[in-house]
């Protein structure tokens, strides 16, 4: 029913969903966006019923009822991505893992904004010419983030010299002129020509291309960083760090979170909450003022300076009330959790653990090493469900168990859902 050679635990929710559109009669698109062209209300009583299979496939308790909807269910990306490619004289603009041999030279999405295909199309136009060939050969990605008004174009490059840089500025300036979607233009040296074109390193557990020697990012037009707003204040991030793709999801998915993590009625204002893999600060930020004290860890420089900056400047402006906040760089790994726990005491206080792991999920031994410091409770955020099973399994042989549990469409048009689940002994 799901495919060859596969268990009922090893089914993706992506298979049990393929199935349920086909046999009513559906179509599925090829590649990341197979629902990008259904009626959004389809498409969610299509996913409410696959991820009502996958929780009785895999025996999971605590119902997390309705998948929460997206304000946004098209048209929502902040960030979007196209690979460069050359064939037959003629420049390409691929989604990542696509193939030449399609007609259009820049390929669409339905889930992308309108000021994303605008900026791509000037782009492509630009450096179609032929004065413009050493900036064209040197493409390995043109990147767009933001929405609307704030948009960021990054020129990812394998090879710099003072033609590219030369040629990227002029192209600044000429686009720049033309449309009012774009806010900034930044250039980015790879030299390895890595498939991790910028916050996909966070895909990764090991070195970032960001730490690579080689690699650069130049601002050659407008703000050096991108903003989100959350409430009342605002926090900053440089355009090569991690940020929710869906940022229309970012009340909810922080409302989710805090009604999880924070019980009705109890008192959190003396623990202690400990954000691994907190990037530039989105949930220690959006959650801990309900806290005590905060301590974020991340592996990426970039991300955490970007955090502490944060906390430097909404503290020192007085714009919001925090309490201590620390952010510490390092790996997510066994060894450097016990050392983080070991380090950051209890005295007394309640510890509450929030881990928002990349896709692949936690590196071997470290929800060992988190269970073995007794949180009071964990919130495992997993933007990849396929995994939740699993470790699961591996936090139930430890002693946690289930407690509550919560699904976002934080990816409408796509296979994949965000999912809360909230952990207790």
């Amino acid at each position: 029913m799901f495919g060859k050679n596969k268990t009922e635990h090893e089914t993706p929710l992506s298979d049990i969903l393929s199935h349920l559109v086909l046999r009513a009669g559906g179509r599925l698109l090829s590649g990341s966006e197979p629902l990008a062209d259904m009626e959004y209300s389809r498409e969610l009583r299509f996913k409410n019923e696959a991820l009502k299979r996958f929780w009785d496939i895999n025996s999971l308790t605590c119902d997390p009822g309705p998948i929460m909807p997206s304000p946004l269910s098209r048209g929502y990306r902040s960030t979007s991505k196209r690979r460069v490619a050359m064939a037959s004289g003629k420049i390409y603009f691929l989604h990542p893992g696509e193939r030449l041999g399609g007609r259009q030279l820049v390929s669409p999405s339905l889930l992308e904004p309108p000021a994303h295909e605008e900026i791509f199309k000037l782009v492509h136009r630009r450096i179609s010419r032929s004065e413009d060939e050493p900036l064209a050969t040197a493409l390995n990605w043109v990147i767009i983030r933001g929405i609307e008004r704030g948009c960021a174009l990054i020129l990812n490059v394998y090879r710099i010299n003072a033609a590219v840089v030369r040629k990227a500025r002029q192209l600044s300036e000429r686009i720049s002129a033309e449309t009012e979607a774009l806010a900034s233009v930044f250039l980015f040296h790879d030299p390895s020509r890595s498939e991790y074109y910028l916050e996909a390193g966070r895909e990764t557990q090991g070195e970032l291309p960001g730490r690579t020697r080689g690699v650069g990012l130049k601002c050659l037009a407008g703000p050096s960083d991108l903003v989100i707003e959350l409430d009342d204040f605002r926090l900053r991030y440089p355009p090569q760090v991690f940020s929710q793709i869906n940022e229309s999801m970012i009340p909810k998915l922080l409302q989710a979170g805090r009604e999880l993590l924070i019980s009705s009625g109890s008192d959190t204002s003396a623990d202690h909450l400990v954000d691994l893999y907190c990037g530039y600060g989105l949930f220690s930020f959006g959650l801990g003022s309900r806290f005590g004290r905060v301590t974020g860890i991340e592996l990426a420089d970039p991300a955490m300076e970007a955090a502490r900056r944060n906390f430097d400047r909404i503290s020192r402006k007085g714009l919001h009330s925090f309490p201590s906040m620390r952010f510490h760089g390092g790996s997510i790994t066994a060894p450097f959790i016990e050392k983080v726990f070991a380090s950051i005491g209890r005295g007394g206080k309640r510890v509450h653990v929030l881990l928002d792991p990349p896709r692949q999920g936690t590196a071997p031994g470290v929800i060992e090493a988190i269970a073995e410091s007794n949180p009071q409770q964990v919130l495992h955020i997993f933007c990849n469900i396929d995994r939740l099973p699993l470790e699961l399994r591996q936090w139930e042989a430890l002693g946690y168990r289930a407690a509550r549990a919560s699904v976002l469409d934080l990816f409408p048009g796509t296979a994949n859902v965000e999912t809360l689940l909230l952990l207790r002994r």
